[in-house]
């Protein structure tokens, strides 16, 4: 069975991000090519590496060079679309990790690459919690660039409780000083005492 509530776009996409262990970063809106960036192109099913790329004023594309996995290069004059995507090389093999360790932290589009290398679907009992978090319709499904703690709770095998929390963005006027960031900080090593002091008890 195919979990397609996480990939819907298309079967291709999927196969290449089994076999060639790719992480998808899912375009948005003006989004713009980022010379060294790999991305998966849509509408003709491929992967490459942009080497150069130009804008006018900043805004028209004018070329792109790219080169792909088998070295061959291209250039087009075709701007990025809401399908494409850019992606990320799992050379950590992130798939083979416990996410739910909470010790690292991970992006939106890593959990839901590692939903779906370990084929869990949204009808599988022991991770049903967390599936408003990687479905791709809901609401609370996660940014994928963002990076997140997995927070969670098992009993007799299966996951009860799921709590995935956003790590603040910190900016270039954003310093370990920052109130939000020291807030963020704390509450995360009071949840974890916490947790530490239920796992004692008898």
């Amino acid at each position: 069975m195919r979990n397609d509530i996480i990939y819907t776009r298309t079967e291709n996409l999927e196969r290449m991000i089994r076999s060639k262990k790719i992480i998808p970063y899912q375009i948005r809106p003006n989004d713009k090519y980022i010379k060294g960036k790999w991305y998966y192109n849509f509408e003709f099913g491929e992967i490459f590496k942009v080497l150069e790329v130009e804008y006018i004023h900043g805004v028209v594309l004018d070329h792109v060079c790219t080169k792909s996995l088998d070295n061959h290069y291209s250039y087009l004059c075709t701007d990025l679309s809401t399908e494409d995507y850019q992606i990320a090389f799992d050379s950590n093999e992130i798939y083979k990790q416990n996410i739910f360790e909470e010790k690292r932290t991970y992006t939106g589009a890593e959990i839901r690459y590692w939903f779906f290398m370990n084929n869990i679907h949204g009808f599988d009992k022991k991770y049903s919690v967390f599936w408003d978090y990687v479905d791709t319709f809901s609401k609370r499904r996660l940014k994928d660039t963002s990076r997140y703690i997995i927070k969670s709770k098992m009993e007799n095998g299966i996951y009860t409780e799921a709590k995935i929390i956003k790590i603040p963005e910190k900016n270039k006027e954003c310093t370990k000083k920052d109130k939000n960031y020291i807030k963020f900080m704390k509450d995360l090593k009071d949840q974890n005492m916490k947790s530490m002091m239920e796992i004692k008890k008898p």
